[in-house]
């Protein structure tokens, strides 16, 4: 069922480990629990444990493969909601702040391959996957790697 759905091994993970803490709370298999059950783990995650938002919607995700794919039974945890997750504003360095680490990297590759992560927000496993031969110079363009490419955006900005 979860080779189906191409669910990647961390996920597979994190379903497990929430289905396992959701039976060790209650003491029993899911599969004689319901609706109420899920609705008392659900009101234990957020006002006994206090999850963030980010870890509760894991939770919400998991009980919802576990009823809605797994045993079935989809009604179970049909009632439950994703939790807003707050947005973040990213910390955005000034030219000042960030030459004193570009000045203590060894080579010029690194120094490069730094300014552009920081220039297009490219995540590092990103810049390791870049090729020379792809890049646009006279576009001020980056060009992203194919798995976080969609076909519309496919290149990012490099800053001045």
């Amino acid at each position: 069922m979860v080779e189906a759905r191409r669910l990647r091994a961390a996920t597979i993970e994190s379903y497990l480990r929430c289905a396992r803490r959701f039976a060790e709370y209650h003491g029993r298999s899911p599969c004689s629990m319901g609706a109420a059950e899920v609705r008392a783990f659900v009101v234990h995650l957020v006002r006994e444990r206090k999850v963030a938002p980010a870890s509760f919607n894991v939770y919400a995700s998991a009980l919802k493969f576990l009823y809605g794919v797994t045993l079935d039974r989809p009604e179970a945890a049909a009632r439950i909601r994703y939790m807003r997750v707050p947005m973040r504003l990213r910390v955005v360095l000034t030219r000042i702040e960030l030459a004193q680490p570009l000045a203590a990297l060894g080579s010029d590759k690194h120094r490069a391959m730094v300014m552009l992560a920081y220039g297009a927000g490219l995540r590092v496993s990103e810049v390791c996957k870049l090729r020379v031969e792809a890049a646009r110079f006279g576009f001020a363009s980056v060009p992203r790697p194919p798995q976080w490419a969609g076909p519309i955006a496919s290149f990012g900005p490099v800053s001045n």
